[in-house]
């Protein structure tokens, strides 16, 4: 029971101990990614009153707040992904840390390293599956501990705040596998709503159950169907460093990352031989990319925006029938457009060992196969004109979008960014009064 109960603990010793190992790369990626994050809620301040999913003003607890920016961070599909587990972090723990009590810029940026970092960790030790988003599944036990460590709470209001958002876990993936459904939008919220609860519980004083990692009944035999989940978590949490930190990636276009491939391969044979909507394309597939290709007819023809962002076919014709698939080519009727349509019915797909683009277009055969440099490499100077096209897209003044940028820039100056412009214009989005 000994090895149990440090096993039920280790999260929130790991985020602790994590923290006070920072270094100043890790803190330049945390601002990175707070800036990719900050940009992307405030797009959402164009949605139309019939796209918001709270009322105004009614997010009046931390846990309603954390739900909120969470859902809002992945609403546009614009948010960063770890690939190799497939999940996206900044948003859900950005909301966790964000809608606490913690006021002192560096501590967020130290606790948002060490928590994504957890995160992926976490990730990175489930054997791949069809079953689960693992944003929502795991998402929302870090988030509880972030949110408990930035509330300072003991080591066991810690441990039980992650066992206590472990009986809250969910995140079906049947929203992205069955079409037709508008809730992938917003299910990182989901996790970050439960991850502060839980927090909140634990800070009263309830107990979370022992042994929820690797009991009989526990996360990795009740929802990953993996025993053996606990010893691997165990084993990747030996070290303290930074590795996988680097390897979360700021979304270049707004839409399921697995179509990232085929749009830059399609971008490159665009600036090669110009337009290509005459051409014919085929596009090569993985087995892992599947549920974006299958069923090819839904795929084609999407119901809604969620499903249109999460299909090759269509994501593939937008991008060949705009100068880029970015937020305004997205911002228009797209799904009444009936020439994008028509172009997603005439791609063909096929089944391959790896992502390819074959593109036949008068005589001439091109083809590109993905490898390591098909995706642009992100830097601060991408993240900040991403930012900058997010407020424009938000209709926010040049001016004031450079402003906050800037203070996110100085970001672990601050001491209280709770009266800083930033947070100023994110509760203006949310509706929400003055704190």
């Amino acid at each position: 029971m000994e090895r149990v109960r440090a096993l039920d603990s280790i999260l929130g010793s790991w985020v602790l101990d994590a923290e006070s190992r920072v270094d100043e790369s890790a803190i330049n990626k945390a601002r990175s990614q707070l800036v990719d994050f900050v940009g992307i809620v405030l797009a959402t301040k164009r949605l139309s009153q019939a796209e918001q999913f709270a009322p105004a003003g009614s997010l009046a607890t931390p846990e309603l707040t954390a739900f909120e920016l969470a859902a809002r961070s992945h609403y546009l599909d614009y948010d960063d992904t770890f690939q190799a587990a497939q999940i996206h972090p900044s948003g859900l723990l950005w909301a966790a840390l964000l809608s606490s009590s913690e006021a002192d810029g560096g501590r967020l940026l130290r606790l948002y390293a060490a928590s994504a970092e957890l995160f992926c960790r976490m990730a990175a030790a489930v054997i791949p599956q069809r079953t689960w988003f693992l944003t929502q599944t795991l998402g929302s036990i870090v988030a509880a501990t972030a949110h408990a460590v930035a509330e300072r709470l003991s080591d066991q209001a810690i441990s039980d705040a992650a066992a206590l958002a472990y009986m809250q876990a969910s995140g079906t993936k049947q929203p992205a596998l069955q079409p037709g459904s508008t809730s992938r939008r917003v299910y990182p919220g989901f996790a970050a709503h439960a991850g502060v609860f839980a927090a909140r519980l634990a800070a009263s004083g309830m107990k979370g159950p022992s042994a929820w990692i690797d009991g009989p009944a526990g996360l990795g035999q009740a929802y990953l169907g993996d025993p053996g989940y606990g010893e691997r978590l165990e084993g990747a949490l030996e070290t303290k460093d930074f590795r996988l930190l680097p390897h979360i990636y700021a979304k270049p276009w707004p839409c399921c990352s697995l179509n990232l491939p085929y749009i830059a391969m399609l971008q490159e044979l665009k600036a090669e031989v110009g337009d290509l909507t005459k051409a014919q394309v085929t596009l090569y597939f993985p087995e892992e990319d599947r549920t974006l290709v299958k069923p090819l007819a839904q795929r084609r023809n999407p119901e809604t925006i969620p499903d249109a962002k999460y299909s090759i076919p269509f994501v593939a014709a937008l991008t060949m029938a705009t100068a880029e698939p970015n937020l305004a080519a997205w911002s228009h009727n797209v799904l009444e457009d009936a020439s994008i349509r028509t172009i997603a019915s005439e791609i063909r797909v096929q089944q391959a060992s790896t992502r390819a683009v074959e593109v036949i277009l008068r005589g001439r055969r091109l083809v590109r196969e993905e490898t390591e440099r098909t995706l642009p490499e992100w830097d601060p100077a991408r993240i900040n004109a991403k930012f900058a096209q997010c407020t424009d897209y938000a209709g926010i003044e040049s001016g004031d979008g450079s402003a906050i940028l800037a203070e996110i820039i100085a970001f672990d100056s601050l001491k209280n960014v709770r009266n800083g412009i930033t947070m100023t214009e994110i509760r203006e989005v949310l509706g929400l009064a003055e704190a």
